[in-house]
């Protein structure tokens, strides 16, 4: 369905920047946040504060977080390139 003239003029394309910067800021907290706990689970082992299979499975769920995280960080981006360069081409 095509839209109609008088939304077609009121709708403003350059919105579509602003909603990138916000994507790309969620995406990057989201993985800055998951690196830091796998980060923070890696050093108990070295302050010698807890070891052994829990500590094992710990470090290895969060490995697989960070994994996860970082593949949602590189869709926010692409997200957010394509509402940049989309807003400018139109």
């Amino acid at each position: 369905m095509l839209p109609t003239r008088t939304r077609l003029t009121s709708w403003n394309p350059d919105s579509l920047a602003a909603g990138a910067a916000s994507i790309d800021k969620v995406g990057q907290k989201v993985f800055n946040t998951v690196r830091q706990l796998d980060d923070d689970c890696d050093r108990m082992d070295d302050m010698r504060t807890w070891r052994g299979p829990a500590h094992d499975a710990a470090t290895g769920m969060f490995g697989r977080a960070v994994t996860r995280s970082s593949n949602y960080l590189h869709y926010t981006n692409a997200v957010a390139t394509a509402l940049r360069d989309g807003s400018t081409n139109i």
